[in-house]
């Protein structure tokens, strides 16, 4: 088995259990609010968690998925500029260069969220170079 392989089967399954989260957070309405949506400088959400945004968001994890596994590489390079994008954010909210810190959702993309987008970047990137 190639690294090339590897590396597709390994992202493809990250996007897979990313978009199975989504899923089961969309259907059974038990999202970890604090922990998955940015908040402003007073603690106010920045947007609501409707159920059909979330599985939407999931449908498009699994389309990840398939892009990944998929043969040619435009479809990937596109994924991988959505990718890098958002690791580096909005500049006040998501991302690395975000300004508002200090909420759980703010530490965890710090921590978690944006280096996952940044290593899911530089992997689907890699795809389209071999």
């Amino acid at each position: 088995m190639t690294l090339s392989t590897i590396l597709t089967f390994a992202l493809a399954a990250v996007f897979f259990l990313e978009g199975a989260l989504h899923l089961y957070w969309g259907l059974s309405g038990n999202l970890p609010e604090d922990a998955l949506i940015s908040r402003d400088e007073d603690g106010v959400r920045l947007f609501d968690a409707q159920p059909v945004m979330t599985i939407a968001s999931g449908v498009l994890q699994w389309i990840s998925a398939l892009i990944v596994v998929l043969p040619g590489s435009g479809l990937k390079l596109g994924l991988a500029v959505l990718l890098l994008l958002r690791a580096m954010g909005e500049l006040n909210y998501i991302g690395f260069f975000k300004r508002v810190r200090g909420s759980r959702y703010a530490t965890l993309d710090t921590w978690l969220y944006s280096p996952l987008s940044l290593v899911q970047a530089v992997g689907v990137y890699w795809l389209t170079r071999i």
